[in-house]
């Protein structure tokens, strides 16, 4: 039964987080909730594969372990990358000099580029291919000793304040994202060797735990009115200067933490945890939908919650084709 709870705790947790992150990508940039969203919903995701990054990954020989993740993340990237580019597709054949465009953006797609400019709106998918390359990495790197690996830290630091994205070729963008990941990989691999793999006992369940509760759900509502700044990993940037870097990282670790707080509070939420099984159509399609919704002049906010229902409704036709639906999500889908 302790099973069960804590996979719908997680499916929980990354519904919550999946939800902000389609109200994030309506909301216009610089706005409170947008600053509010981006200062923790990513780092939250990325700690979350951390902790679920098992020993047995490690015992799994690496060709093995690397034909999962690309089963899991990077074939259904490119289906959902192959479909958001079914209106370029459109395109080229009523204007065959739109074909140059069109190869152009299909590399950018297929390599994980963050950018409109670079992909068949689907900027979202370069969190699955960042994510697969961050864990082909971090497959070694977590196999280190522990100062080894603060070393490694400390080079990708040094990487990110030397190298801009912009300096970077558009098909290699995927992989200059994809190193932030690995501290927060192992950040979460940590907690959850520290907690022997029972992540749900960050959450306070007792009383005497609010107090903090209460403190850091404050501090997470509080800090976007008082700094303009927040993390945007699609760009790999934490800030202009040092301690803004630590700031917004600590206020990450802070708002992943209140975030798992409310999932295990809440429960198993049918709503989160369908969308937490299914996360990866959510992300692969959200630009895509959204590209749609937008032209209805809503509020941002409400375009948002708009971009869910759609997303709900695509997926869940998705769950009636199997076949599909194993192909797109990664992994076999089961009723619940």
């Amino acid at each position: 039964m302790a099973k069960v709870d804590r996979l719908y705790f997680i499916d929980t947790y990354k519904g919550m987080l999946i939800a902000l992150m389609v109200i994030g990508h309506a909301v216009t940039e610089g706005s409170y909730i947008f600053q509010f969203i981006y200062n923790f919903h990513m780092p939250a995701l990325a700690l979350l594969s951390g902790m679920l990054f098992s020993s047995k990954n490690l015992s799994t020989p690496y060709f093995t372990f690397i034909t999962q993740r690309v089963r899991r993340l990077v074939i259904p990237a490119i289906i959902m990358g192959g479909i958001c580019a079914l209106p370029f597709l459109v395109k080229v054949i009523r204007n065959h000099e739109l074909i140059q465009e069109f190869m152009f953006k299909l590399v950018g797609t297929i390599s994980g580029n963050s950018s409109v400019q670079f992909n068949f709106n689907c900027s979202p998918l370069w969190y699955l291919y960042a994510l697969f390359f961050a864990e082909a990495f971090f497959y070694f790197i977590v196999k280190l000793n522990k100062l080894i690996a603060g070393l490694v830290f400390i080079a990708i630091i040094i990487f990110y304040i030397n190298f801009k994205q912009a300096v970077i070729p558009y098909y290699l963008n995927g992989i200059f994202l994809s190193v932030q990941f690995i501290p927060w990989l192992y950040i979460g691999r940590l907690i959850a060797v520290y907690l022997k793999g029972n992540i749900t006992t960050i959450a306070p369940v007792e009383s005497k735990a609010m107090s903090v509760f209460i403190i850091a759900s404050l501090l997470i509502v509080i800090t976007p009115l008082l700094n303009e700044s927040t993390i945007v990993m699609a760009r790999a940037y934490y800030g202009e200067f040092g301690y803004e870097i630590v700031a917004h990282f600590l206020l990450a670790l802070i708002g992943a933490w209140v975030a798992m707080a409310i999932a295990h509070r809440i429960g198993d939420n049918k709503l989160f945890t369908f969308i937490g099984y299914r996360t990866l159509p959510f992300v692969g399609f959200n630009y895509l939908v959204h590209g749609y919704t937008s032209r209805l002049a809503f509020n941002p906010i409400i375009t948002g919650l708009v971009d869910i229902f759609v997303l709900l409704v695509i997926v869940y036709m998705l769950d009636k084709v199997p076949y599909v639906s194993r192909l797109i999500n990664g992994y076999p889908l089961k009723n619940k």
